[in-house]
């Protein structure tokens, strides 16, 4: 596996992680707010790995963006299930997979072009 394909499969993994962490939370688990946050390892990812390496690549601002709707989706999801709104919050899991999709889709096709 070469540093493309390492750095990529890291991000995936976390976008797994993210999306299952946004899963519990609206089904009554404790919210984790820094993972949540910019300061969370998506981010943190797109700070280091994406801005040092492959800030050159148009996607990365594309991949940048979604993952900062993911956040606010996600956030918006958990305010709306501790106000009670606990259907529209399961509900709202569906915006948070059409984003991971879209995002895992631009990985994969950055990946691609770097193998």
């Amino acid at each position: 596996m070469n540093a493309a394909q390492s750095d990529f499969q890291q991000l995936r993994i976390k976008l797994i992680l993210f999306k299952s962490k946004v899963r519990s939370a609206v089904y009554g688990g404790t919210p984790d707010q820094e993972f949540f946050s910019s300061s969370g390892p998506m981010g943190q990812w797109f700070r280091t790995i994406g801005a040092v390496r492959y800030s050159d690549l148009p996607e990365i601002g594309t991949m940048s963006r979604l993952y900062k709707e993911l956040v606010s989706t996600a956030n918006h999801l958990i305010s709306q299930y501790r106000s009670g709104k606990i259907e529209e919050a399961h509900e709202g899991l569906k915006d948070i997979d059409k984003l991971a999709e879209q995002l895992t889709r631009l990985i994969s096709a950055v990946e691609g072009r770097l193998v």
